[in-house]
């Protein structure tokens, strides 16, 4: 066995310069394996979102140079990103020319869905997932459902690493940590933050933040402002929410680059997270980092991570009225018990950071993959 593995990264889901968000977490996971010094030596990727023949040509493009690339070379080993669309090719290099593979699944992937091409899908998924050397998943939610699924998937060929983390750090040099707002924030406060930062589609729950404030009591709803940034499919459908509430309560800021994120968490100090469904839950681990109030859906993987009312506070998922409960709840707050939920969700964060998620993914790969 060679005692350095050179590898090949692949992934359907890559930033681009129109859409530098869009799988922002692929991308820093390249760098952070590049930075724990994996010998990755070319990188496969579909850059931004497609639709239509345009669609299908970028992946044919993909298919053909991921085809090439593995068979000529010099690849030892494949990182592939998410299970799904492309899983067939990755099998033919995995079944042909037997090639270590690490998998990485993250959510969609793993879905049941009908059509022809996720039966397609499901079939070299489940190829991959018998025969990969490791699999990484978000968290031991994933890795449980994981199992569920494919039963026959041994514990120790899965790792759990949570999406490469937070920089713990560059929320505290954007002065994140330092607002001082949340824990001195009362009833009596002029002005009540609440932010929502992530992708505007319906399962994330955004609409349940507009419908849980349109039924806060008088005194709380006047002077809370929602603020909203991310972009997605609801995009119209909150633009048009937020006019009916009116600029003084309700704001949304635009799209959000990766590097803005640390930043854009000084201008609130409650944040709420109300998906129906997550991997991970980035989101919520970002607010936490900032050391903010977290409100978010009672769902795993968010009570396998935190206890409602020492970290966060929790709410039923899809449930508006009790995310207003949640949120009358927070505002409510004494100072002592905002800072002590602050302090608590930081530290709980600090076990997030992303080069103590990188150094750990790194090492397992290399005693379960390099040195086998």
């Amino acid at each position: 066995m060679k005692s350095r593995l050179s590898w090949m990264f692949l992934s359907n889901m890559y930033p681009s310069s129109a859409d530098p968000s869009y799988g922002a977490f692929v991308s820093r996971s390249l760098e952070d394996l590049r930075a724990q010094n994996l010998d990755i030596r070319h990188v496969v990727v579909i850059r931004g979102r497609h639709a239509g023949w345009h669609k299908l040509r970028k992946y044919l493009s993909y298919f053909r140079e991921l085809l090439v690339t593995g068979c000529t070379g010099h690849v030892d080993a494949v990182y592939a990103h998410y299970a799904s669309h492309h899983c067939v090719p990755i099998a033919l290099l995995k079944l042909i020319l037997r090639k270590h593979l690490v998998l990485h699944i993250h959510g969609d992937d793993l879905a049941v869905r009908a059509g022809w091409s996720r039966t397609l899908n499901r079939t070299g998924q489940a190829w991959l997932v018998m025969h990969a050397d490791l699999i990484v998943v978000p968290s031991q939610f994933f890795a449980d459902l994981l199992q569920s699924i494919y039963p026959h998937v041994q514990p120790d060929r899965i790792c759990v690493s949570p999406s490469s983390g937070v920089d713990a750090a560059a929320f505290k040099r954007h002065n994140a940590v330092s607002n001082p707002g949340h824990w001195q924030l009362t009833l009596s406060a002029p002005r009540l933050n609440v932010g929502y930062v992530g992708r505007i589609d319906p399962d994330k729950g955004w609409h349940l933040l507009t419908r849980a404030w349109g039924q806060l009591p008088d005194a709380l709803r006047v002077k809370t402002q929602l603020h909203f940034w991310g972009g997605g499919q609801d995009l119209p459908r909150l633009l048009q929410q937020i006019e009916q509430i009116g600029p003084e309560n309700a704001t949304y800021h635009g799209h959000v680059g990766p590097d803005e994120v640390p930043d854009v968490h000084r201008h609130f100090d409650f944040h709420v997270v109300p998906s129906f469904r997550e991997s991970l839950g980035l989101s919520a681990v970002e607010g936490m980092a900032a050391g903010h109030i977290l409100l978010c859906s009672a769902i795993r993987p968010f009570t396998d991570l935190m206890v409602d009312g020492q970290h966060a506070l929790h709410f039923q998922v899809g449930d508006e009225r009790a995310l207003r409960d949640a949120l009358v709840r927070a505002f409510c707050l004494s100072a002592g018990e905002l800072a002590e939920i602050s302090d608590a969700a930081r530290n709980l964060a600090l076990t997030f950071d992303r080069q103590l998620v990188a150094a750990r993914l790194a090492t397992t790969i290399k005693e379960n993959v390099c040195s086998n």
